[in-house]
Formats: C-alpha cells, sequence, structure tokens
C-alpha cells in the first residue's frame, strides 16, 4: 500500500516537472510558426484619397514550410543574444552574407527604455532584416519555381498535378486569370530591406508605438474587421478602422510586402520594379521606387520624404544587397 502511494506521488512529480517544461519552453525555446494557404478578403467600407496599405486581403497565411522563431523577452538579453551569434550590422554591410538567420517573433516589451539612441536603432535593425530577409528568400524561391513552370507551360510540357495546383492557387491569390505569368510575375516579387526598414522605422517608431509592441505592427497596417486589431486612441467619431495586431513579427512583414504586391493603388511600385529587374541586374532603387508610394499613408508627398529622408539618414541602403550567412 505504501508503494502505491509513492509511486502516485512519483507520477504527480513527474507530470508537474514535464508540465513546467513545457511551460518555460514557451518563452526560452524557439516556438514553430505554421503556415497555410488561406485568404480572407475585407471589404472596404469608405472611400478617400487615403488607401491604407490594409486594404484588399486582410487575413492570409503563405504556404511555407515551418519555420523557427525565437522570442526573447528582454532588450538586455536580445542584445546579448544577438552579440553572441556575432550579429554586427557594421560587418553585415561589409561582408554582405553574414546575417544569422534568427527570426525574432515579438518586440522586447521595454525596446523604448533603451537608452541609447544609437543601441536602440542597432537592435531594431536587427530584429526587422532578418525578417525581410526571409520574406523576400521565400518569393525569390517561388518565382525561380514560376519560371520554371512558365517555360514547361511554353513549350507544351505537362504539369504534374502538385505543380498546376500550387501555380493556380497564386493565380488565385493575385485575383489574377489563370496562367497569365507576366502578371504573376509583376506582383509576386521582393521588396528592397531599406525600404521596408524605413517604412518599419516610421510606422512604428523604431518599434516603441502601442501598435508595435502590443500588436506586432510594425507596418501600420488598416483593417475593418472588429476586434482583429487595436483601436488608435486618436480615430475619430464613426470612424471603424483598427491597426491589425500579428501574433508574431513575421506576419506584419510579409501582410505589409504582400500589400504592396496585390493592392491596386501600388501599381507604379510594381510596374517601376519590374522595368528595373528587366534594365538592370543591381539591386532595386529604393530612393526610386518611394516616389510610388504617395498612396501608403495620409501625408502622401511628405510621406515620400519622409521614407527617403530616414533611408538617407540612417544609410539603409547598404542593407539591400545583403544575403543570410550559411551557418548559425
Amino acid at each position: 500500500m505504501e508503494d502505491k502511494v509513492l509511486n502516485k506521488k512519483g507520477v504527480r512529480n513527474i507530470i508537474f516537472v514535464v508540465l513546467s517544461v513545457i511551460f518555460v519552453s514557451q518563452f526560452f525555446v524557439p516556438s514553430v510558426v505554421t503556415h497555410s494557404a488561406t485568404v480572407v478578403r475585407g471589404k472596404i467600407k469608405k472611400q478617400s484619397n487615403f488607401v491604407s496599405p490594409a486594404i484588399g486581403p486582410n487575413l492570409f497565411k503563405l504556404n511555407y514550410f515551418n519555420e523557427f522563431a525565437v522570442f526573447v523577452p528582454t532588450s538586455f538579453d536580445l542584445i546579448k543574444t544577438f552579440k553572441k551569434i556575432d550579429f554586427e550590422l557594421d560587418d553585415v554591410a561589409k561582408r554582405r552574407d553574414s546575417v544569422p538567420r534568427i527570426y525574432v517573433s515579438k518586440l522586447p516589451f521595454d525596446i523604448d527604455k533603451v537608452k541609447s539612441i544609437s543601441q536602440k536603432k542597432s537592435l531594431f535593425i536587427k530584429i526587422i532584416l532578418p525578417l525581410i530577409l526571409q520574406a523576400n528568400e521565400e518569393i525569390e524561391n517561388d518565382r525561380t519555381f514560376i519560371l520554371s513552370l512558365q517555360n514547361k507551360n511554353r513549350i507544351g510540357a505537362k504539369l504534374y498535378l502538385t505543380e498546376k495546383i500550387w501555380l493556380l492557387n497564386k493565380f488565385k491569390l493575385y485575383d489574377l486569370e489563370p496562367y497569365d505569368f507576366k502578371g504573376l510575375l509583376n506582383r509576386h516579387n521582393t521588396i528592397p530591406p531599406s525600404l521596408a526598414l524605413a517604412q518599419s522605422i516610421i510606422e512604428s517608431g523604431w518599434g516603441t508605438s502601442r501598435f508595435a509592441k502590443n500588436g506586432n505592427a510594425i507596418f501600420g497596417q488598416w483593417t475593418f474587421k472588429s476586434g482583429t486589431g487595436l483601436v488608435p486612441l486618436n480615430r475619430s467619431p464613426g470612424e471603424q478602422h483598427e491597426i491589425k495586431s500579428f501574433e508574431k513579427l513575421e506576419q506584419s512583414v510579409k501582410q505589409y510586402i504582400f500589400n504592396l504586391n496585390y493592392h491596386s493603388a501600388y501599381k507604379k511600385f510594381r510596374d517601376m520594379r519590374e522595368k528595373m529587374n528587366i534594365n538592370t541586374n543591381l539591386n532595386l532603387n529604393s530612393y526610386s521606387l518611394a516616389e510610388t508610394l504617395h498612396n501608403y499613408s495620409e501625408k502622401r508627398n511628405n510621406y515620400v520624404k519622409l521614407v527617403k529622408s530616414i533611408m538617407a539618414s540612417n544609410n539603409l541602403q547598404r542593407f539591400d544587397n545583403v544575403r543570410f550567412r550559411d551557418y548559425f
């Protein structure tokens, strides 16, 4: 009888230890991000000259393999983590292929408490840059596959069923007619890191805004679906928009890129990018592309000037041709 009591206590102790490990791992062990090919279309309830960057597909997930993301709760710990893996922005800009594959899922809660302005800026860029490269890399891989399928289609080769389904889903994602390869390649394309960084800096205040800290919203994307975002404190009576929240930072980055690639308000952006791809083998010119983004903000042309100013004052274009390192 005494042995049975001891066994029960032992089982309870084991269960307690296992549950404790699982709980702690949620905070300190990399978590898995799952993607699916779901698209939910958002509806626009009001018209104006200003086109919110989130108008169009309001919720979406892309069908890529799972990736690992890390969450480090404090700025001090995250700075130490970056130092341990030799993640230095000057080295990244010089060596070009030295960005580590570390995907931070949430901004540190105390990022606004970092006293050194240069350290705060550096920390924010180190958090966001790998997420931009990750999203661009996935798109580049997709484009290579799309070009191979386009070639098969051109010579009359039969597509495998899996290839056909994947391709048709891509056309559907962008509301394109099946086999409109030109339209798909025009839309499904990368964004210069300097441009994405500049816009995230403006929209999130270097990661210190309420929307960024509480909702991983670093690009100021709007939603008209109640309860899916944070209500702006200065929202005018009668307005219904919220600033869309995300479970993880990478989702905010991918939504931002998708919006630029999808919405009609950014057609000039896409067409200019396409011409750059055709006419030069160099990097996309983010300054020129910024000129087309007056619809991104109610500030319009002043917003464009601000984006270009942020890029210049922080020398962000040095990150436009950086790549991931082959090691962690």
